[in-house]
Formats: C-alpha cells, structure tokens, sequence
C-alpha cells in the first residue's frame, strides 16, 4: 500500500480575496484595498492612496486577477452576511416563541384562577389574541397547543359558574 501524503499549505491555493502565493506585500496591500472599496473600487483611487502611478495598479490589477478576486470576496461578504441573517432571523422567532409562551401561560393561570364567567367576546378577543401571538412567533396558531389550553380554561371556568356540582372550592 501506498504512503498517503497529506498537501501542505504550499499545495492548497489561498481563498482569492487572501494574499496569493507570489504576490509582493505591497501588491497584496493594493488589492486590499481595492477588494475593501466595494462598488466604487477605483484603480485609480487606490494609486492615489499609495502615492502609485494608475499605470502600476492596472498591472498589479491584471497579473494578480483583481476584479475576480474583489467578486470573489463580494461574494464571500454576502454569505456571511446571509448566515448573520438568518442566525438574528432564528434568535428573534425564539425570543417572539418564548414571549409567547409566557403570555399565555400567565393567561391560562388567571383564566383558570377566576370566578367570573367570561363573555363570548371576550372568549373569542383571548382566541383572537393567543392565535396572532402564536402567529407573530412563526407557529400556526392550530398547531399551538396553549391556545387549545385557554379554550379549555375558558369553556371549564363558564362550566363551573352554571354548574354549581362542578365547582371546585
């Protein structure tokens, strides 16, 4: 059997946006700046900056491939950005989940806690809101089991008040 030879950093390119092998510091400053200016990257500018003649930043920018490095890194940034996104996306649906949660819950107890029976409306204003609650933290509200928790809170508080056997005191 073979020895398995593992590469070494000389075998594996850099991403583009990274210093390339050959590439002189201060070409590699250059590019820098140039990837770091965006979308008003300006060979021009970037001459100006360094104090370089536009003529020595156009052979710096074609031998060590600039503009497809600068996308490269464009692109690079803007799946970061993506995965921040969606990571800020999950954190908020969880907090929105867990604020939810809470108020329901609380509903639930002082439903549960009363003695007074609930009006139709405002059975259905505690669906209407616990539905929406469930809505705004990314779940079906029919798939969120504290809304069926209030309709029984509610419908087992209006039993025992016209029922006085099933009271519980």
């Amino acid at each position: 059997m073979k020895d398995l030879v593992l590469p070494t950093t000389r075998d594996v390119a850099p991403p583009l946006w990274e210093r390339q092998l050959g590439e002189s510091r201060k070409a590699f400053d250059a590019f820098r700046r140039y990837r770091d200016m965006g979308p008003t990257r300006s060979l021009t500018r970037v001459g100006q900056e360094l104090g370089k003649s536009r003529a020595l930043m156009a052979r710096w920018s074609s031998r060590w491939r600039w503009v497809e490095r600068a996308e490269s890194w464009d692109d690079q940034q803007d799946r970061v950005a993506q995965i921040e996104l969606q990571r800020q996306n999950t954190d908020l649906t969880r907090a929105r989940i867990e604020g939810a949660t809470v108020l329901i819950e609380r509903g639930v107890r002082e439903l549960q806690s009363t003695e007074r029976p609930l009006q139709p409306f405002e059975v259905a204003r505690l669906i209407e809101v616990a539905s929406r609650l469930g809505d705004v933290a990314g779940r079906k509200a029919e798939r969120t089991a504290p809304v069926f928790s209030i309709e029984q809170a509610v419908f087992a508080n209006a039993a025992r008040e016209s029922d006085p056997r099933l009271a519980t005191d």
